[in-house]
């Protein structure tokens, strides 16, 4: 009886329409439906349509859903069509940009769980609904805590604000999606938050400031790719790289896994410190200190070459500090082990790519210390390329 019905509704409202008014034809339809199975028929042609111009039908589609009379068929043995009726209108709304519906998708994400409330957040993000992205943001920061105990309830949930986040751009959900990134997620989960951090802010230095001073040393060690591995500006992954080294260098821990964090921490500073040019003449405190305090022989290595890409005068000095300690071994009697001939040529290095004319001083007074031949010509070799 309810097929024919509603059959008879179209025939006579088909003959009256050309063929351009259908949308119109089915907005009525849905209308004047009374059942929620002929409401899923109309809204079935009507997302078929997917013509903008049924964007209010939609709306009040779903606020008819939330809040009229088809509100009550949330529970019972119908709630199933409902919400299928519910996110067919949410869906719609996300294609047609209805930013102006956005609050009722986020009363579904309020008063609602699982898929029906993971589609209102994905479908918040598809019309770009900023003025929910802090709400989304938090929403997400708490299921990172992993207090839930529906756990896949929460990961699918955890999975939709990460989209939204990306999709709205916003700077408030950084943080959040980066700690999705390294949190207790599925590995769905958390490489769809690795993507997102990617594409996410076009330059994401400020944030991952933010979280190299709060997170512990794992996640700083990842904050630092992801800042690497971004868009950012030259002078962004400057500040970004000078803060990585200032808190390998002051941060001590007796854990092993915590020492081996923050000696990667270093490594990762240092050659970003020489792979990116940095002369910033306030990273060389840090770098001294690393120097200092450093027991690997590849440490010291990476230390040099980041203190001759930085090229300033206090540069040269500091080389040519490290360099004294070697020359009074040698004037007291002490020859140089093998490491230590590796460092030594390491800073004549140095001192050559630091295209600095001080080093040239530095460099003419090896050879009255007696090194071998081979260190000798290498600092003749780095003397001539700076002339």
């Amino acid at each position: 009886m309810k097929k024919i019905t509603i059959i008879t509704m179209i025939f006579f409202l088909a003959i009256s329409l050309y063929a351009g008014d259908m949308a119109e034809m089915w907005s009525r339809l849905y209308a004047n439906s009374t059942t929620l199975e002929q409401k899923v028929t109309a809204m079935e042609k009507m997302v078929l349509l997917d013509d903008p111009s049924l964007e209010m039908t939609f709306t009040s589609a779903l606020d008819e859903l939330l809040n009229g009379n088809m509100a009550s068929q949330s529970v019972g043995p119908q709630s199933y069509v409902w919400e299928n009726l519910v996110r067919m209108s949410m869906n719609e709304l996300a294609q047609f940009q209805a930013v102006d519906a956005a609050y009722l998708l986020y009363q579904v994400v309020k008063n609602y769980s699982g898929i029906i409330k993971a589609d209102a957040i994905m479908a918040l993000g598809d019309m770009r609904a900023t003025d929910y992205s802090g709400d989304i943001a938090m929403l997400l920061r708490n299921l990172n805590m992993n207090a839930d105990p529906d756990k896949n309830n929460a990961e699918l949930e955890a999975y939709s604000a990460i989209y939204a986040l990306g999709r709205m751009k916003a700077v408030e959900g950084f943080s959040p999606v980066f700690y999705a990134h390294v949190g207790w997620y599925s590995r769905r989960t958390r490489t769809q938050a690795e993507q997102v951090l990617s594409e996410m802010l076009e330059d994401p230095s400020e944030e991952i400031l933010k979280i190299l001073v709060d997170a512990d040393y794992k996640q700083k060690l990842i904050a630092l790719n992801v800042e690497l591995e971004s868009g950012a500006s030259p002078d962004g992954k400057e500040k970004v790289v000078i803060e990585a080294l200032k808190l390998g260098v002051e941060s001590h821990s007796s854990d092993p896994t915590d020492k081996s964090d923050l000696y990667q921490l270093r490594v990762i500073a240092l050659t970003a410190c020489y792979q990116l040019g940095i002369s910033n003449v306030s990273s060389l405190e840090y770098l001294a200190r690393a120097y200092r305090e450093a027991d690997k022989l590849e440490e010291k290595i990476l230390i040099v070459q980041a203190v001759g890409t930085n090229g300033s005068d206090q540069a040269i000095a500091l080389m040519a500090d490290w360099l004294t300690v070697f020359h009074e071994k040698m004037l007291s009697g002490l020859n140089p082990n093998n490491d230590e001939i590796t460092l030594i040529t390491q800073l004549i290095y140095g001192l050559e790519i630091s295209g600095n004319e001080l080093a040239k001083p530095v460099l003419s007074e090896i050879e009255i210390y007696g090194y071998s031949n081979k260190i000798n010509r290498a600092a003749a070799a780095a003397l001539k390329k700076l002339e």
